[in-house]
């Protein structure tokens, strides 16, 4: 899935090209940069809503009847505000990610800023790893008492998030003015 990222990224810029160019024609102004990181966190809102469902089916599946796989692992927290904290959680990562996508992978053509031997931007590796971070957190609900590390460890990751996203758009609005 993050493999698509690079993809998303290109086609969004190119719908959005077509999106100014109508604009110019009928004499509207052009899309500011912060619009277009608006754009972004919307195709990640769809990304994060896409999830959101799958966890909830997933939750409808596991607790039929009454029983679930982590019913013995983690008596302290009831399945469902776990599985809803988890469900939140990927939300708003994929949301914001998405909008650290546009902001990195746009960055990223502009000029070389931590750059590898090889070339690659290692900012571009930041959504994927904070994709691959709330996938893990969410697998230690399996561990005995992982529900509660869990819970707060992706309150945790969807703040730092949600401080990444701000942080970048903060500058990004500064390079406006």
């Amino acid at each position: 899935e993050e493999l698509l990222r690079p993809m998303v990224f290109r086609q969004t810029k190119r719908a959005t090209a077509a999106l100014e160019r109508r604009a110019v024609a009928l004499r509207h102004p052009r899309l500011t940069k912060l619009e277009r990181v608006r754009i972004f966190l919307g195709i990640g809102a769809g990304q994060g809503v896409a999830h959101s469902c799958l966890f909830f089916l997933n939750t409808v599946v596991t607790s039929y009847r009454g029983t679930y796989y982590n019913q013995d692992t983690c008596p302290q927290m009831p399945y469902f505000l776990v599985a809803a904290i988890s469900t939140c959680a990927m939300f708003m990562v994929l949301s914001f990610a998405m909008v650290l996508t546009s902001v990195v992978f746009e960055s990223a053509q502009a000029g070389p800023t931590m750059s590898t031997s090889r070339g690659g931007d290692l900012r571009k590796l930041l959504p994927c790893a904070l994709h691959a971070a709330a996938v893990l957190i969410s697998f230690l609900n399996m561990a005995k008492g992982g529900c509660l590390v869990s819970s707060v460890l992706n309150v945790l990751l969807v703040g730092a998030v949600v401080w990444m996203a701000a942080r970048l758009v903060r500058d990004l609005a500064r390079g406006v003015q």
